[in-house]
């Protein structure tokens, strides 16, 4: 038979292992288990809308043409094209890694020019937008290409900072897509419309945010 003492010290231990194995229990229930990190994603989207608009023909409507003509006239009347995008597969709070719009160019006449990337700030309907409609745009140039006579392929525009400005800043900057320009002098450049042979696309490295775990109660 034990002591009294003994038997005290005992149940002492007994109590103290019990209350050290709660506490573990409940602290490890607080604490959220780690997360991996999000890895990086890419996508390709195409354009939803796109047309090009003429000061040579004020009234008339390119929503159906094959081609967006970018240039301007031997009288300099320009002629610019407009593409929008659908980023709604791309959740807010994505660092945007890399972001380039590509256009296929179909015809060329002669030389280099450049032809920058500027973001349209008000709303535009592909098969009703004619030149005394056109939506405006920004001054600010997000990407500048050289656009050759080499045709057959993609040339394409750096828009990353643009399109994180999309996904992370719609209030401030909502996507109206953006508008293809050229200088002020005669050329043109036809490039692929959604209606051709190989549509505008925009192609899209991200990584999306990571989610916050919510803690869960060990048993």
């Amino acid at each position: 038979m034990k002591s009294p003492n003994k038997l005290l010290l005992s149940l002492t231990l007994i109590g103290l292992g019990l209350v050290f194995a709660w506490t573990s229990a409940t602290s490890d229930a607080a604490r959220p288990e780690a997360q991996a990190a999000a890895a990086p994603d890419a996508t390709t989207l195409y354009a939803v809308a796109d047309t090009y608009v003429y000061q040579g023909a004020p009234g008339a409507n390119y929503g159906n043409a094959t081609i967006l003509y970018v240039g301007r006239s031997e009288f300099l009347e320009e002629s610019y094209a407009l593409v929008r995008f659908n980023l709604a597969s791309i959740p807010a709070g994505s660092v945007i890694n890399s972001a380039r719009v590509e256009a296929y160019l179909r015809y060329a006449d002669f030389g280099n020019v450049d032809l920058k990337a500027y973001r349209v700030t008000e709303s535009w309907n592909a098969s009703a937008v004619i030149w005394n409609t056109r939506p405006t745009a920004s001054t600010y140039v997000y990407a500048t290409t050289s656009v050759g006579t080499s045709t057959g392929f993609y040339y394409s525009w750096n828009v990353t900072t643009l399109v994180n400005r999309w996904v992370n800043q719609p209030g401030s900057y909502p996507n109206y897509g953006l508008a293809l320009r050229g200088p002020n002098v005669s050329y043109y450049r036809d490039f692929d419309s959604l209606n051709g042979a190989n549509d505008p696309r925009l192609v899209i490295d991200y990584t999306p945010p990571t989610a916050t775990p919510t803690p869960t109660r060990t048993p």
